[in-house]
């Protein structure tokens, strides 16, 4: 599992850390430096999987008090 910035087991954490649903994704790193969003149905199954893993493990939450 890779969890550098944008990839799908950074974005897990961060939407579960963050109070979001779980919803499969990644950002991609353009050739601009933009990001790109990489939606559910591009992603392999590996990379649903690391998402899903690190949205499950994430025991960290924002506080938002």
């Amino acid at each position: 599992m890779t969890r550098g910035h944008g990839s799908p087991a950074d974005r897990g954490s961060a939407d579960r850390y963050y109070g979001r649903q779980a919803r499969p994704h990644y950002n991609q790193v353009q050739e601009n430096g933009s990001m790109k969003r990489i939606e559910r149905e591009d992603m392999t199954d590996e990379q649903i999987q690391d998402y899903l893993h690190a949205y499950e493990k994430e025991e960290d939450r924002k506080d938002w008090g």
